[in-house]
């Protein structure tokens, strides 16, 4: 027997199986005499559970001393992880804010977010940690893995306080 579905039925059924392209989003924060910018490209179409996969993720600092664009990198290390049928960032900044210290140098505090299960390594364990950048360029904890008992010390050294940051998300 043969069946024949309307065209309007056809087109519906199409229409709810569409995958949403991914999407970029570009996000500023001005910190002191320095701005972040986060260019983030996310696929919204993911496995139940997740809100969206990171695709790619870009942070630049500029208005640094030399007037140069720093690359700020989450770990030298992030791979990629499989969401779904693709590969995606397994953490990615996903909120920011800027600190100023008692000796009036600026900071940003990048939250960093596990994107899935600690699949790779790079999470260390963590579902989320957070990142100190000066805005001369500097990283102070790039030697610390996250939640690492170095950082009540190093906040101490460095004159800041993480307590009670608002963090802004980069969405």
């Amino acid at each position: 027997m043969k069946m024949t579905l309307p065209i309007v039925a056809i087109c519906a059924t199409l229409s709810a199986t569409v995958i949403a392209a991914p999407k970029t989003v570009t996000s500023t924060l001005s910190c002191g005499p320095a701005t972040v910018t986060a260019t983030s490209i996310t696929d919204p179409h993911v496995p139940p559970d997740d809100d969206f996969a990171w695709l790619a993720q870009k942070l630049t600092l500029t208005g640094t001393p030399t007037h140069k664009a720093l690359p700020l990198q989450v770990d030298p290390k992030a791979s990629m992880i499989v969401v779904g049928q693709q590969k995606a960032l397994a953490a990615a900044v996903v909120s920011w804010a800027c600190l100023t210290s008692t000796q009036g140098k600026t900071y940003v505090l990048l939250d960093v977010s596990c994107m899935r299960e600690n699949y790779d390594g790079v999470c260390h364990g963590q579902n989320e940690w957070v990142r100190v950048v000066g805005t001369d360029g500097s990283h102070p904890d790039a030697a610390y893995v996250p939640q690492d008992p170095r950082y009540e010390a190093l906040y101490k050294r460095l004159g800041i306080s993480v307590d009670s940051v608002q963090l802004t998300g980069i969405f």
